[in-house]
């Protein structure tokens, strides 16, 4: 069937149409490329790294400020207290774990381990 119509169209009709194809793959190519590129951008603005409570506070303060969330509002998205959360964003010690997993799932971040870069630093110089 399709060999019969191929056959009717004339083939300066399919190269137009294998034409506009292509474009229309390299125009969605295109987008999704944007696409990545504005979720790298929005990602590079963050911190990356988190070695002690109080770089933990930041990345999460500063993930919670991009999002345009007050402390109270990311309390409510993450089922946590307002007072809970700014502690945490100061860098106090001693914040449960699943506390932080429930702000970094509210705010749609993950925790990520991976190697230390460079010398590792005393653990008294962490704690």
């Amino acid at each position: 069937m399709i060999l019969k119509v191929l056959r009717v169209i004339p083939s300066y009709a399919l190269l137009s149409i294998m034409t506009i194809y292509v474009i229309y793959g390299i125009v969605l190519f295109y987008a999704d490329m944007r696409i990545a590129i504005g979720h790298f951008r929005e990602a590079s603005t963050m911190i990356d790294r988190a070695r002690t409570p109080q770089q933990i506070g930041q990345a999460l303060r500063a993930a919670r400020r991009e999002k345009g969330l007050s402390q109270t509002e990311l309390a409510s998205l993450s089922g946590q207290r307002q007072e809970l959360i700014s502690k945490i964003e100061s860098g106090s010690p001693g914040t449960s774990i699943s506390a932080i997993f429930a702000l970094l799932a509210a705010l749609g971040l993950e925790l990520v381990l991976r190697p230390r870069f460079g010398a590792a630093p005393d653990i008294e110089d962490v704690f």
